[in-house]
């Protein structure tokens, strides 16, 4: 319910409450994650909102060091690869940013419909979620 009602706040621009809720619901996950197996992809998808969010705050860095932090634990969560060529992109390094691009199409070659033009457009839009499509595999941490 935190992590839902903070991307409510989020959607609706009320970033400080967001904020909290995700944060509130990340330390939820870390007292119940042995207990409640559902904390897993709870905590791995508020961990990718909560990045969003600070690149909505304009805190870019911060961003991208949290979509890094994401990835290493979860490398086949294509969202986070998605949004970190963006910002990469966003700073004028072309080349990280198609190397990016081209990491998130090669996990995601199972569903060429779903990349197509979306690689071609820089995966601009904001709500392309092709982790959905990966289902728990981009829920799985790095072994």
């Amino acid at each position: 319910l935190l992590a839902n009602a903070g991307a409510l706040y989020h959607d609706l621009g009320h970033l400080k409450e967001a904020k909290e809720l995700y944060q509130k619901c990340l330390r939820a996950c870390d007292l119940f994650g042995e207990v409640y197996d559902g904390c897993r992809t709870v905590r791995v998808t508020t961990r990718y909102n909560f990045a969003r969010l600070l690149e909505d705050e304009g805190n870019t860095n911060e961003a991208e060091a949290a979509y890094e932090k994401l990835l290493n634990d979860h490398p086949n969560y294509v969202d986070g690869w998605l949004r970190l060529a963006i910002i990469r992109g966003n700073t004028g390094d072309a080349d990280a940013k198609r190397e990016l691009l081209l990491k998130a199409q090669k996990l995601c070659e199972a569903w060429p419909e779903l990349l197509g033009v979306g690689v071609q457009s820089s995966f601009a839009v904001s709500g392309t979620n092709a982790t959905v499509m990966l289902g728990d595999e981009a829920f799985k941490e790095r072994k």
